[in-house]
């Protein structure tokens, strides 16, 4: 079983900037649950027809030395149609529920049309609470992170016509 509140004080110890500054320590935070919800995705087939793209996935598969604050993904075929995050949603939560986390989802679409999860939680944050690892100030707030669902019409049929 994957010891979330050890993950979250290794990183910390890794970096004691982390611990100063709570700009950094939001996006350590925020990064600490993309982290989790990705091999959730990845357990459910998720990525059979869609892609991690952008500024989150070069940091963590590539090193890249800035944060980002979503996850974004490509559908390898249009599905837009067909697509909803709902069945994810019910995965997301209840791997939540095993490591201890209460993940909350929410549905949506943007004014492009593109499907929006976003993932809301605190408990690494009630973890971390009371237990001076970080100051008590860094814990009181929320912590965010948005997966947004980027259909990127153009790029699949340049693709499509590229392939052909």
């Amino acid at each position: 079983m994957i010891d979330i509140l050890e993950i979250t004080k290794k990183k910390l110890n890794e970096n004691g900037e982390l611990t100063k500054d709570y700009e950094l320590f939001q996006n350590e935070i925020r990064e600490i649950m993309q982290e989790l919800i990705l091999p959730c995705l990845a357990k459910n087939n998720f990525f059979d027809n869609n892609a991690f793209q952008g500024g989150t996935a070069l940091r963590i598969l590539y090193g890249l030395k800035r944060y980002s604050k979503d996850l974004d993904f490509t559908m390898k075929e249009n599905k837009i149609n067909e697509f909803s995050w709902q069945l994810y949603i019910e995965k997301i939560k209840i791997y939540g529920e095993e490591l201890g986390i209460k993940f909350d989802c929410k549905e949506s679409k943007d004014k492009f049309g593109n499907v929006i999860l976003r993932i809301k939680s605190d408990s690494i944050l009630e973890m971390l609470d009371g237990k001076n690892i970080v100051p008590n100030e860094f814990t009181n707030n929320e912590n965010r992170i948005f997966l947004t669902k980027n259909i990127l019409i153009e790029k699949i049929n340049l693709f499509s016509q590229n392939k052909n």
